[in-house]
């Protein structure tokens, strides 16, 4: 953990408390329409002192914190933003109304499936493709404060629906896939349109074509039932 408070051990096998590991802190912030409220969801879970990750039932979950912005406090009030899998992270976080909201929920992996090796890994090909890229609906309220959000459904941006070949790259036979590490911007455009964005990490994320840096790419989808959907 990087912070000013935590003091690490003059022998290695000392240990160090703190709950936050590195790079999963603060990572999506929605804000409510009333523009009272913040909603800061962590991009890893929690930690014990025994090293355990924060889950219910065996799920891991991110905690989701609410800020008061006329007080400038937080209300101690959280959620937890149940993970489809281990080791998940999310890359963005906005509100569609008071109520629910869009996650991007992502592995750790980058690379276009349709250039996965067929055998050993080399370097014209990805080893370890993408796999989970989804933006999903979820739902909750003050009266759920201390649960878990509940996921309305998704959409799988690694198989978008491309069928006129509107993207200016990516689509195969149709498809579009969105195969990137960091899916980091979603947007509600209007009542049936969302956009998506990734972050290249300018010039290490390759997720098109092996070894070549990506282009920052936005997508506009229509996903209509989506919004719509309770």
């Amino acid at each position: 953990p990087d912070h000013p408070t935590v003091t690490t051990p003059g022998a290695p096998t000392g240990k160090v408390a703190f709950e936050v590991t590195r790079s999963k802190g603060f990572e999506g912030m929605a804000m409510s329409p009333d523009k009272t409220k913040l909603y800061a969801m962590l991009e890893g879970p929690l930690v014990g002192a025994d090293g355990a990750k924060e889950a219910d039932a065996g799920v891991d979950y991110l905690r989701v914190l609410e800020f008061d912005i006329p007080s400038r406090q937080w209300t101690g009030k959280f959620w937890k933003y149940p993970l489809a899998a281990a080791g998940n992270a999310i890359g963005d976080f906005n509100m569609i109304d008071a109520t629910s909201a869009l996650v991007i929920e992502r592995d750790s992996q980058e690379g276009t499936k349709s250039a996965a090796c067929a055998g050993k890994a080399e370097p014209g090909c990805f080893d370890k493709p993408a796999q989970f890229k989804r933006v999903y609906k979820v739902e909750f309220s003050p009266e759920t404060a201390g649960q878990a959000m509940r996921k309305v459904g998704y959409i799988d941006l690694m198989a978008m629906k491309d069928p006129d070949g509107k993207a200016k790259q990516g689509t195969t036979a149709g498809v579009l896939d969105f195969p990137f590490f960091t899916i980091e911007n979603v947007v509600v455009v209007d009542p049936t349109h969302i956009v998506v964005g990734n972050d290249n990490n300018l010039p290490y994320s390759a997720g098109r074509a092996p070894q070549k840096a990506d282009d920052n790419e936005f997508v506009l989808l229509e996903v209509g039932e989506l919004l719509k959907a309770k």
